[in-house]
Protein backbone atom coordinates (compact mmCIF):
# COMPACT_ATOMS: atom_id res chain seq x y z
CA UNK A 1 0.00 0.00 0.00
CA UNK A 2 2.42 2.56 0.75
CA UNK A 3 4.49 1.86 -2.34
CA UNK A 4 1.98 0.90 -4.93
CA UNK A 5 -1.52 2.26 -3.69
CA UNK A 6 -4.24 -0.25 -5.51
CA UNK A 7 -1.79 -1.37 -7.89
CA UNK A 8 0.60 -4.31 -7.21
CA UNK A 9 4.38 -4.59 -7.14
CA UNK A 10 5.73 -5.21 -10.78
CA UNK A 11 5.48 -8.69 -11.94
CA UNK A 12 8.73 -10.25 -13.25
CA UNK A 13 6.67 -12.27 -14.91
CA UNK A 14 5.09 -9.91 -17.16
CA UNK A 15 8.68 -8.12 -17.25
CA UNK A 16 10.12 -11.45 -18.98
CA UNK A 17 7.54 -11.75 -21.07
CA UNK A 18 7.51 -8.30 -22.11
CA UNK A 19 11.57 -8.71 -23.12
CA UNK A 20 10.98 -12.46 -24.62
CA UNK A 21 8.41 -10.23 -27.11
CA UNK A 22 10.69 -7.43 -27.68
CA UNK A 23 13.67 -9.56 -28.70
CA UNK A 24 11.34 -12.25 -30.91
CA UNK A 25 9.83 -9.67 -32.44
CA UNK A 26 6.55 -10.40 -34.92
CA UNK A 27 7.95 -13.78 -35.11
CA UNK A 28 7.59 -14.19 -31.57
CA UNK A 29 4.13 -13.03 -31.69
CA UNK A 30 3.15 -15.18 -34.38
CA UNK A 31 4.55 -18.40 -32.28
CA UNK A 32 2.65 -16.90 -28.85
CA UNK A 33 -0.71 -16.72 -30.66
CA UNK A 34 -0.12 -20.18 -31.61
CA UNK A 35 0.57 -21.41 -28.32
CA UNK A 36 -2.02 -19.79 -26.66
CA UNK A 37 -4.50 -20.42 -29.35
CA UNK A 38 -5.01 -24.32 -28.57
CA UNK A 39 -4.12 -26.98 -26.00
CA UNK A 40 -1.19 -29.36 -26.25
CA UNK A 41 -3.04 -32.72 -25.90
CA UNK A 42 -0.51 -34.06 -24.09
CA UNK A 43 -1.40 -31.17 -21.48
CA UNK A 44 -5.11 -30.89 -22.03
CA UNK A 45 -5.49 -34.21 -19.82
CA UNK A 46 -4.15 -32.63 -16.74
CA UNK A 47 -5.59 -29.04 -17.00
CA UNK A 48 -8.94 -28.83 -15.30
CA UNK A 49 -11.61 -27.50 -17.44
CA UNK A 50 -13.45 -24.20 -17.36
CA UNK A 51 -16.53 -25.63 -16.27
CA UNK A 52 -14.58 -27.90 -13.23
CA UNK A 53 -13.38 -25.03 -12.12
CA UNK A 54 -16.47 -22.66 -11.89
CA UNK A 55 -19.21 -25.77 -11.57
CA UNK A 56 -17.77 -28.21 -9.51
CA UNK A 57 -18.41 -29.44 -6.19
CA UNK A 58 -15.56 -26.69 -5.06
CA UNK A 59 -16.53 -23.65 -6.47
CA UNK A 60 -20.41 -24.54 -5.85
CA UNK A 61 -18.84 -25.08 -1.81
CA UNK A 62 -16.89 -21.66 -1.96
CA UNK A 63 -20.40 -19.97 -2.91
CA UNK A 64 -22.76 -21.41 -0.89
CA UNK A 65 -20.37 -20.46 2.37
CA UNK A 66 -19.98 -16.94 1.03
CA UNK A 67 -23.69 -16.50 0.87
CA UNK A 68 -24.25 -17.56 4.17
CA UNK A 69 -21.21 -16.08 5.63
CA UNK A 70 -22.56 -12.30 4.00
CA UNK A 71 -26.34 -12.82 5.14
CA UNK A 72 -25.32 -13.44 8.27
CA UNK A 73 -25.68 -9.79 10.74
CA UNK A 74 -21.88 -10.26 12.04
CA UNK A 75 -21.03 -9.80 8.73
CA UNK A 76 -22.80 -6.28 8.26
CA UNK A 77 -21.51 -5.54 12.07
CA UNK A 78 -18.14 -6.10 10.88
CA UNK A 79 -18.66 -3.96 7.90
CA UNK A 80 -20.25 -1.09 10.03
CA UNK A 81 -17.19 -1.05 12.16
CA UNK A 82 -15.13 -0.50 9.10
CA UNK A 83 -17.18 1.80 7.47
CA UNK A 84 -17.17 4.14 11.14
CA UNK A 85 -13.12 3.85 11.01
CA UNK A 86 -13.46 4.70 7.47
CA UNK A 87 -15.09 8.15 8.42
CA UNK A 88 -13.22 8.81 11.12
CA UNK A 89 -10.40 8.71 8.96
CA UNK A 90 -12.28 11.48 6.72
CA UNK A 91 -13.03 8.94 3.71
CA UNK A 92 -16.63 8.14 2.75
CA UNK A 93 -17.49 4.34 3.03
CA UNK A 94 -19.20 3.12 -0.14
CA UNK A 95 -21.91 0.49 1.63
CA UNK A 96 -23.10 -1.46 -1.46
CA UNK A 97 -22.54 -5.36 -0.70
CA UNK A 98 -20.16 -5.41 -3.57
CA UNK A 99 -18.35 -2.70 -2.18
CA UNK A 100 -14.93 -2.89 -0.59
CA UNK A 101 -13.11 0.73 -0.76
CA UNK A 102 -14.27 4.41 -0.01
CA UNK A 103 -15.58 6.45 -2.42
CA UNK A 104 -12.36 8.08 -2.56
CA UNK A 105 -11.07 4.68 -3.33
CA UNK A 106 -13.12 4.19 -6.29
CA UNK A 107 -12.58 7.88 -7.78
CA UNK A 108 -9.24 7.16 -7.85
CA UNK A 109 -9.25 3.65 -9.63
CA UNK A 110 -11.95 5.55 -11.91
CA UNK A 111 -9.66 7.98 -12.95
CA UNK A 112 -6.39 5.86 -13.96
CA UNK A 113 -5.42 6.70 -17.06
CA UNK A 114 -5.22 3.63 -20.16
CA UNK A 115 -2.00 2.56 -19.62
CA UNK A 116 -3.20 2.03 -15.55
CA UNK A 117 -1.30 4.70 -14.07
CA UNK A 118 -2.61 7.07 -11.40
CA UNK A 119 -3.16 10.29 -12.03
CA UNK A 120 -2.20 11.35 -8.17
CA UNK A 121 0.06 8.90 -7.07
CA UNK A 122 0.19 10.67 -3.49
CA UNK A 123 -3.23 10.77 -3.00
CA UNK A 124 -3.90 7.08 -4.18
CA UNK A 125 -1.39 5.87 -1.33
CA UNK A 126 -2.79 7.62 1.21
CA UNK A 127 -6.51 6.19 0.60
CA UNK A 128 -5.50 3.02 0.01
CA UNK A 129 -3.42 2.84 3.31
CA UNK A 130 -5.72 4.24 5.31
CA UNK A 131 -8.42 1.85 4.15
CA UNK A 132 -5.68 -1.20 5.15
CA UNK A 133 -5.05 0.53 8.46
CA UNK A 134 -8.84 0.78 8.71
CA UNK A 135 -9.18 -3.22 7.65
CA UNK A 136 -6.21 -4.17 10.12
CA UNK A 137 -7.96 -1.72 13.59
CA UNK A 138 -11.19 -3.26 13.01
CA UNK A 139 -10.20 -6.69 11.87
CA UNK A 140 -12.76 -6.41 9.13
CA UNK A 141 -11.02 -9.25 6.69
CA UNK A 142 -9.79 -11.57 9.88
CA UNK A 143 -13.55 -11.09 11.02
CA UNK A 144 -15.05 -12.37 7.55
CA UNK A 145 -12.54 -15.07 7.14
CA UNK A 146 -13.67 -16.61 10.14
CA UNK A 147 -17.41 -16.06 9.71
CA UNK A 148 -17.26 -17.65 6.52
CA UNK A 149 -14.37 -20.92 7.54
CA UNK A 150 -17.69 -21.68 10.09
CA UNK A 151 -20.22 -21.87 7.25
CA UNK A 152 -17.42 -23.67 5.14
CA UNK A 153 -16.80 -26.44 8.09
CA UNK A 154 -20.38 -28.37 7.81
CA UNK A 155 -20.65 -28.02 4.18
CA UNK A 156 -16.86 -29.93 3.96
CA UNK A 157 -18.04 -32.54 6.00
CA UNK A 158 -21.52 -33.29 4.67
CA UNK A 159 -19.26 -33.55 0.93
CA UNK A 160 -15.88 -35.16 2.31
CA UNK A 161 -16.18 -38.19 0.24
CA UNK A 162 -17.09 -35.78 -3.47
CA UNK A 163 -14.21 -33.93 -2.09
CA UNK A 164 -11.62 -36.79 -1.50
CA UNK A 165 -12.38 -38.13 -4.88
CA UNK A 166 -11.28 -35.01 -6.62
CA UNK A 167 -8.37 -34.72 -4.18
CA UNK A 168 -7.43 -37.91 -5.69
CA UNK A 169 -7.90 -36.64 -9.54
CA UNK A 170 -6.20 -33.91 -8.93
CA UNK A 171 -3.10 -35.73 -7.71
CA UNK A 172 -2.90 -37.46 -10.70
CA UNK A 173 -3.09 -34.44 -12.78
CA UNK A 174 -0.11 -32.88 -10.71
CA UNK A 175 1.67 -36.44 -11.08
CA UNK A 176 0.92 -36.05 -14.60
CA UNK A 177 2.15 -32.41 -15.19
CA UNK A 178 5.63 -33.34 -13.43
CA UNK A 179 5.95 -36.14 -16.14
CA UNK A 180 5.04 -34.10 -18.73
CA UNK A 181 7.96 -31.06 -17.43
CA UNK A 182 10.52 -33.87 -16.86
CA UNK A 183 9.87 -35.93 -20.45
CA UNK A 184 9.90 -31.65 -22.35
CA UNK A 185 11.49 -29.58 -19.43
Amino acid sequence: MRLYGYGAAPSAAAAALTADQSAGGQGWEKAYQSCTASLNPDVAGFIPTNEEQTESIVPRLKTDAYNSASADPAWQKAREKWWGCLRDQGLTPRTGSGDWSSQQGADILAAYGADGSSPDKENEIRVAFTEAQCNVKTRLAQTLGDLEASYQQPLIEANEAALSELKSQNQKRLAAAREYIANHG
